[in-house]
């Protein structure tokens, strides 16, 4: 159709807008919100209600196996300890402090306490996803969309796939608020001169996790030119103040936030992920830039843009990848046919800046190499990703829907363009001689196509109607089909799941089973202060993958641990001893402890074992078995070492990782330290060298040799008179030099003195700390510090003087203006 004819047809213009609306203008924002909080009630009412608990036991086990105990022990902590600093809960010992604002709002359940945590989380969940579409609103209202329209949009971004599949995995609600925040700002800035909202949006990130501002700053900054080459006004000397406005309230967001970005940032470059240790940054960066996305991936995001389930819910899905890590930016049917008729209704100059917007993306979506770009080489993720096409969708939908309500005109030909285009897409076979990752055919769900096909075609109806007999009750009843839409399709992605009931936690199941008498019973009868306690064989959590983290809940310390962002000298340990892989990224994660290497757990003070199945019969040598609760045995190992004990010989790393079999490393364990190669050197004068020759220990290896093994190490041994998570103190007496082992990961927060004196600490056993003690008498004090706590803390004073300084600025310039 000629642009003529298409403008022939615009001008004939009668505003639908629904007159009802228009009255209630009033009151509409409280009224948008209303609505927004509607339709979470009815998409997670099961949950609202508590009949079952926002924690899912099949793929969305993260929710069971980590954030409920990470949440757990923050909560705790901070009622029994205060501030997060170390924990020896986290895996054998790691600062927390960086995670414990990864979301703020989770601060609702810390207040509340750990018991509450379980119940609470639907709460803070669906706060988030209210708070983000009520954002998202009035980010619309700024681009001068009308009230019902921004209302429709801010739906569809609260309930879109991002959204709801994301609260399922907690975190991305609150990076979808931030987002929203973000823009909104930014239309403060550049309409109002007003920055604060886009100071908010950047300490909530900086707080949060450091990493989203480079991540959401590469789609922000593409918004921002393409909002500004939308108004036509690269007018440098009028936008100047605006990127001043920018450049100045960002860099005051990340100051302000200093201890918080800073120790994050160490966290992030001091784990596997961050570190050059197994990073998939040269991987990813050497792929071919231009080749295309494969036809299984990219029928995968289409599928889920009509529906988050259109490919299976939760372990039915699949798709490409799985449930969570595939494309998740459905945004409603609606948007779908609206965004396909979009360019019709903009002018030759919009359809330009919306085309190279959008194309700019979708090269990213084709080309697979520039998603990696956009998440800087360190991996194939969508998540974030996702949210920038349902920004990009509900944007161009919702602007266009606002024109057709305006103008009173349907574009019959673009409509007829819109239905065949997307029945083509639902239907193209992109899954022929395909499987996925579990090796099956990918399927599509039956139910949810009908409904998808359902909502399609009555959409087209409406709108056929609208266009026929122009009546604003088509308007209103377009708005309560959308609602419908986001209720029916987004409650089949949390409704068709394998959660956790309510009446679970009075039950002898999950985190609630005989391991929390076992562990009651191990602590009124050990009156250490410290020691471990592994799991064999089975884990508490109930959900499809085993849980490494069942002690941050059950309250013992362990040695295994699962988290995105483990202590990096933690990881190298396990890497050093055999027993994970030294280039697989996703071991350095999942670290499953040191159950089934009963020599590392002497050295490292495990002292207990829980178990549910039949004691191995080479365990009865090393292992006393002493208790039953319920159905889970303790046994106490026979041999464990203190948590302070001295070696009097020391071995180059170089030398020991040269060892193939993993058993001799832990045998040779027995014998010497460890120390990396410079250490070596350092204290080559002051210690005896191990001869490799004696390495042939391994070959004769008997108890009677461990039992004699472990009574050189212990017999001068750290004497613990003070453990807490963040201060240890005791004393040792030498009677010639040694080096003394701290079953503690080596962490430069860890500030050692020895009679007073500042110690020198070093990685030991590729991971452990070491000091070196000459011979004599020693009281040891040990205090965890923060790394970055004072650099962190001069940032967040210098932003805040800044900021000071700014709003005393605002003020006197407007009693100056008002003066005048």
């Amino acid at each position: 159709m000629s642009n003529k004819k298409i403008q022939g047809q615009v001008n004939k213009e009668k505003n639908l807008y629904p007159a009802v609306v228009e009255r209630l203008h009033p009151y509409w924002d409280g009224i948008s919100l209303g609505l927004i909080v509607l339709v979470a009630f009815f998409i997670f009412s099961d949950f609202l209600l508590q009949e079952k608990l926002f924690l899912f036991k099949d793929i969305g086990s993260d929710t069971l196996n980590g954030v409920w105990p990470y949440h757990y022990l923050y909560a705790k902590y901070l009622q029994g300890v205060g501030l997060p600093r170390w924990s020896f809960q986290e895996g054998m010992g790691q600062s927390i402090f960086s995670g414990w604002l990864r979301d703020p709002f989770e601060m609702i359940a810390y207040f509340l306490g750990p018991s509450s945590i379980p119940k609470i989380f639907i709460y803070i969940e669906v706060l988030k996803i209210v708070l983000a579409g009520w954002v998202f609103y009035f980010f619309l209202r700024m681009l001068k969309v009308s009230p019902l329209s921004s209302t429709l949009g801010g739906l569809m971004f609260a309930y879109s796939g991002f959204m709801i599949i994301g609260a399922c995995w907690y975190l991305f609600t609150y990076e979808g608020l931030m987002m929203a925040l973000m823009l909104y700002g930014f239309e403060k800035i550049y309409q109002k001169k007003n920055g604060w909202w886009f100071f908010l949006s950047i300490v909530g990130i900086s707080i949060s996790m450091p990493f989203d501002l480079y991540l959401f700053g590469i789609f922000f900054i593409t918004y921002v030119l393409f909002r500004l080459w939308w108004g036509k006004n690269f007018d440098w000397q009028k936008l100047k103040p605006v990127f001043s406005q920018m450049i100045l309230y960002g860099i005051i967001g990340v100051l302000v936030t200093g201890p918080f970005f800073l120790e994050t940032l160490n966290q992030l470059f001091n784990s596997p992920r961050g570190s050059a240790e197994n990073s998939p940054v040269v991987y990813f960066s050497s792929q071919p830039m231009f080749k295309l996305i494969d036809k299984f991936q990219f029928g995968t995001f289409v599928m889920r843009q009509f529906s988050s389930d259109l490919m299976g819910t939760g372990n039915q899905f699949s798709g490409w990848f799985n449930f969570l890590e595939a494309s998740v930016s459905y945004s409603s049917v609606l948007s779908l046919v609206i965004f396909v008729m979009s360019f019709v209704y903009f002018d030759k100059h919009e359809r330009k800046v919306f085309f190279v917007f959008f194309g700019l993306w979708f090269v990213t979506l084709i080309f697979p190499y520039f998603r990696t770009l956009v998440w800087a080489f360190t991996g194939e993720y969508y998540r974030g990703y996702s949210m920038f096409f349902v920004i990009i969708f509900i944007l161009f939908s919702v602007l266009t829907f606002d024109r057709i309500i305006r103008r009173g005109q349907v574009n019959i030909i673009a409509l007829i363009i819109s239905l065949f285009g997307l029945l083509a897409l639902l239907h193209y076979d992109y899954f022929k001689d395909t499987r996925n990752m579990a090796g099956g055919l990918p399927q599509i769900d039956s139910s949810v196509s009908t409904i998808v096909h359902f909502f399609l075609i009555i959409y087209m109806v409406t709108l056929f109607l609208l266009h026929i007999i122009q009546q604003q009750w088509i308007v209103v009843l377009i708005t309560v089909i959308l609602i419908s839409e986001l209720i029916v399709l987004n409650r089949l992605s949390v409704s068709r799941r394998d959660v956790m009931f309510v009446k679970e936690l009075n039950e002898r199941v999950s985190y609630n089973d005989y391991s929390v008498d076992a562990v009651k019973w191990i602590n009124q009868q050990d009156k250490d202060l410290f020691y471990r306690i592994d799991k064999a064989g089975y884990y508490s959590s109930g959900a499809m993958h085993g849980s490494l983290n069942d002690n941050k809940i059950q309250g013992y310390y362990t040695t295994s641990n699962y988290n995105s962002f483990a202590q990096l000298n933690y990881v190298r340990y396990f890497k050093a001893m055999g027993i994970i892989s030294k280039d697989n990224e996703a071991e350095a994660r999942w670290v499953p402890g040191l159950i089934g290497h009963p020599l590392l757990e002497v050295q490292n003070l495990v002292k207990y074992i829980l178990i549910k199945a039949a004691i191995p019969v080479q365990w009865k040598l090393m292992f006393d078995s002493l208790r039953m609760e319920g159905d889970v045995k303790i046994l106490r190992n026979k041999y464990v070492l203190p948590f302070g004990f001295t070696y009097n010989k020391i071995m180059k790393y170089s030398d020991f990782d040269k060892l193939v079999y993993p058993a001799k490393k832990e045998m040779i364990g027995f014998q010497t330290a460890v120390l990396d190669d410079s250490t070596y050197i350092y204290l080559l004068q002051q210690m005896k060298p191990y001869n490799l020759a004696d390495t042939s220990i391994a070959e004769n290896f008997t108890y009677d040799v461990l039992k004699k093994s472990r009574d050189s190490l212990a017999k001068a041994c750290l004497q613990l008179e003070q453990f807490s998570e963040n201060s240890i103190s005791g004393k040792i007496i030498l009677s010639e030099n040694k080096i003394m082992y701290l079953s503690i990961p080596y962490d430069t927060g860890w500030k050692i003195t020895v009679n007073g004196n500042k110690a020198r600490a070093f990685r030991l056993n590729g991971g452990m700390t070491g000091v070196f003690l000459p011979k004599g008498e020693y009281k040891i004090e040990m205090e965890y510090q923060l790394p970055f706590a004072l650099r962190g803390i001069m940032m967040s004073g210098l932003g805040t003087i800044v900021l000071l300084v700014m709003v005393m600025m605002k003020r006197r310039g407007y009693w100056l203006a008002n003066k005048k």
